[in-house]
């Protein structure tokens, strides 16, 4: 699967409507939690989880473990896979993050200068993080497919394999030299 063809998978359209509607939860999810709640009748005292922060949380494991299994899949090495999937966990926490986006709407009325500037930046980073975010799931679906996760450049240099051009059997330095310690040791 490197490049979807909306023809032959009739699961692109429906993937891609519920991956807008995780999105539309989690960008208000202390909102959203409320609404659940409201809507299933269920009090504070006897409700299992009482934090919105279960929304955020869920969804920024979701992504990440989406994205680790589609790196993998492009046969994409363990650790560079994991560090674009931290990466994408890391945008995630910003673009779910329980922040007050209908202080927007008050600004005027908020007396400390300093208050609406860290409020409009705030919500400026949630934002920018949310439309990556979705714009990845879309590229994914409609263009791309798993490439667009192998073309994505990982911000963490510790996550880089660097591969040992001297090896024909393509292993990494490091796994060479353990096993150099280990045959000095024998």
């Amino acid at each position: 699967m490197s490049t979807p063809d909306l023809e032959k998978d009739p699961w692109i359209l429906p993937n891609l409507i519920l991956w807008t509607l995780f999105f539309a939860l989690g960008i208000m999810p202390e909102w959203t939690f409320y609404l659940f709640r409201d809507w299933g009748a269920v009090v504070t005292q006897r409700a299992f989880v009482n934090s919105y922060h279960l929304i955020s949380w869920g969804l920024t494991g979701y992504l990440f473990f989406f994205v680790q299994f589609r790196c993998r899949e492009t046969g994409m090495h363990f650790m560079d896979a994991l560090g674009r999937s931290v990466q994408i966990a890391a945008i995630s926490v910003v673009a779910f993050i329980p922040a007050p986006l209908d202080h927007l709407f008050i600004l005027s009325q908020i007396p400390v200068p300093s208050y609406r500037y860290l409020i409009i930046i705030v919500s400026a980073a949630k934002m920018l993080a949310w439309a990556y975010l979705y714009f990845v799931i879309l590229r994914y679906y409609l263009w791309s497919g798993v490439n667009v996760f192998s073309r994505m450049v990982s911000i963490f240099p510790s996550f880089y394999i660097q591969e040992n051009n001297n090896d024909a059997t393509g292993e990494t330095q490091h796994k060479a030299m353990l096993r150099e310690e280990r045959d000095e040791q024998a």
